[in-house]
This record gives structure tokens, C-alpha cells and sequence, in this order.
């Protein structure tokens, strides 16, 4: 069995329709089985079609013959055939039906998503500013401690260098001013 299965809705009482009646009553419960061994083949197609060719192939790989399987096919209404490919006009509506609802869903999920992203857009964006006007005003007067291990700010406050800073400072890639408040590495 494929490591995938797909979900599609099923009827519950499907075999009371008029046409799974009579093919019930001609063919027995093989031909029903046949019927919806064929629509879940179907389902597992992108377009929901397969070609009438492959009838063969089903009735060996399901133990029954070539001509029950085109019988169910070809003489129920149950499925159309057209151009040489066989779909079920019924499970096309369905997954036409379910693949709407989804794209309606994910559409209002990516809606509220892009609400959310454009508060998270805004804040970030604040947030941003904040700390640009914070550099702004830490930068004016930075300096570095007598002892080069600190940075003393213009507020009055200092900050230790991490050793990453330190390492920087020793080769001289680091000045007063590309230390900021809280920034420590």
C-alpha cells in the first residue's frame, strides 16, 4: 500500500443509488467492489481520469476479468468515456467541490496570516526605530574605560566588552561608537 492515501467523500449509502442497484443485482458484490476499487484508482490521478487501456491491468491485479471490469465501466453510467479515458463525472464534482473549499480556506488562513504578518511587520519596524534612536543617542560621547575593557556611555552608564569585542579592540577593528547598550558578544 502507498505510503499516501488520500481522503475523498464517500456517500454512505451509495450503493442505494439506482445505478449501483442495478449493477448490485447483475454483477453482485464483485461488481461493486470493481466500482469502487475504480474510483479510488481515480482519486489517486491529478485530473481524475485514466485511460480505458489500463482496464486490463486492473482486472488481473484484482483477480477478476478484463470484461467485468470494462462492463462496470462502460455500462452503468457510473463513469464517462471520452477520448479514449474513462473519469467519474460524480467524483469529479466532489474533489472539484472539496479542492474549492480548501483553496477558500487556505486563502482566508493566508487573509488572517498576512494581517498577523503586517502587525508583526509593523512592530518590527518599531521596534527598529526604538533601537536606531537609541544608537543614535548611546554614540554621542562613547568612549572606552582607561583600562580598554569597558565602554562608558553618555548617560553615565558602562558596559564590559565581551571577548569577542575584545578581540576585535585588539585589532583594531572596534571603536567606542560600534558599541552599543546591551550589545555585548
Amino acid at each position: 500500500m502507498s505510503k499516501e492515501a488520500y481522503y475523498f467523500p464517500h456517500d454512505s449509502n451509495a450503493q442505494d443509488d439506482p445505478k449501483c442497484m442495478l449493477l448490485i443485482d447483475q454483477m453482485g458484490m464483485e461488481g461493486y467492489g470493481i466500482f469502487w476499487a475504480l474510483i479510488e484508482r481515480l482519486r489517486n490521478e491529478t485530473d481524475y481520469r485514466l485511460p480505458v487501456s489500463i482496464i486490463g491491468s486492473f482486472a488481473k491485479r484484482w483477480g477478476t476479468s478484463k470484461e467485468k471490469v470494462e462492463t462496470v465501466v462502460k455500462n452503468y453510467d457510473l463513469f464517462l468515456v471520452e477520448e479514449n479515458h474513462f473519469f467519474s463525472k460524480r467524483l469529479k464534482i466532489s474533489m472539484n467541490i472539496k479542492s474549492e473549499k480548501a483553496r477558500l480556506s487556505a486563502s482566508y488562513r493566508w487573509n488572517n496570516a498576512n494581517a498577523y504578518e503586517r502587525n508583526a511587520n509593523g512592530m518590527q519596524k518599531d521596534a527598529k526605530e526604538k533601537k536606531e534612536k537609541e544608537r543614535k543617542e548611546n554614540r554621542r560621547g562613547v568612549k572606552f574605560s582607561a583600562d580598554m575593557k569597558k565602554v562608558l556611555f553618555s548617560d553615565g552608564s558602562s558596559q564590559k566588552l565581551g571577548e569577542s569585542q575584545l578581540m576585535e579592540l585588539e585589532r583594531g577593528s572596534l571603536t567606542p561608537k560600534s558599541v552599543f547598550k546591551g550589545n555585548i558578544y
